[in-house]
């Protein structure tokens, strides 16, 4: 892992790449969660198999993943992923932010229209 980071330290710790450990946070939402609450996180698409593997291990089960491309041409690069403590149907989406003339499509408009003027 340590090969992924990003060798502009300011980058590194804007991210909390460094300080920020994956597991404690899993066993904190755990702990304090109520039986029919959800954890929701957005993730760096290339470390989501790892994020899901540790909130598996602390008991928690996958609902819901979307798979965000920043265009129609590009890689994947983020998830919107959501664990629950109890099991439910899964649901697997994707969304693509921009098309390939830069831009927004209407879904990811609407989804960020209460947080960004866009």
């Amino acid at each position: 892992r340590d090969s992924l980071k990003n060798p502009k330290l300011f980058k590194e710790k804007a991210r909390h790449q460094d300080d920020f450990d994956i597991v404690c946070f899993a066993q904190f939402c755990w702990d304090n969660l109520k039986e029919s609450g959800h954890v929701t996180l957005v993730y760096p698409f290339m470390d989501h198999e790892y994020l899901i593997e540790k909130f598996n291990s602390i008991g928690f089960q996958l609902t819901e993943l979307c798979v965000i491309y920043p265009k129609p041409s590009k890689e994947p690069n983020r998830i919107l992923i959501k664990f629950s403590k109890t099991k439910s149907d899964f649901v697997e989406s994707k969304l693509i932010l921009r098309d390939n003339y830069n831009v927004y499509n209407p879904e990811y408009k609407a989804l960020v229209q209460d947080y960004l003027k866009i």
